[in-house]
């Protein structure tokens, strides 16, 4: 019982030339916690003196769901970092609560990336047209619940 949370292209370009910061994804979004970001780079990525690949803070996701905003690792025990370099298809499951971040890129250019979210179908949140997802979409399975709500909206009613 699976529901499509999220379906977006993220495209950082030649002109990108900022790191992102580390952070989780859930607190940007609603919905419960349990969520599984699928990253499919669309381009080559290198994350160590490349191109600014994804980094990923491995066993970040037990410190569950923390505020938005820059994560600062010294106020943590030490976590080993995955920078993985990535070929176009390969694919990198990560739980929605796993901190990432990239740096700034050593050689700038374009590094689209697919990434889509899903969840149980009992959490009847979905990320909108802003995400790529303009209705409650079931993958598999059947719904576990009656209620839905859009990322930044409120919960749809019932009908009837």
């Amino acid at each position: 019982d699976v529901a499509l949370y999220m379906n977006r292209v993220l495209i950082k370009d030649e002109h990108w030339t900022g790191a992102i910061s580390i952070h989780q994804d859930m607190p940007y979004f609603n919905g419960g916690q349990r969520k599984v970001s699928i990253f499919v780079p669309l381009e080559r990525t290198q994350a160590d003196g490349g191109n600014g690949g994804l980094k990923f803070v491995v066993g970040s996701h037990r410190y569950g769901n923390l505020e938005r905003g820059t994560i600062n690792l010294a106020d943590f025990e030490p976590m080993p970092v995955l920078a993985p370099d990535l070929d176009v298809g390969d694919v990198v499951v990560m739980d929605f609560l796993t901190w990432h971040y990239s740096e700034t890129p050593a050689t700038p250019s374009e590094r689209p990336l697919l990434q889509l979210a899903y969840q149980a179908a009992d959490d009847g949140s979905y990320g909108g047209e802003l995400f790529g997802v303009a209705a409650p979409t079931l993958v598999a399975g059947s719904w576990r619940t009656r209620h839905f709500a859009q990322c930044r909206k409120g919960v749809i009613p019932d009908a009837g």
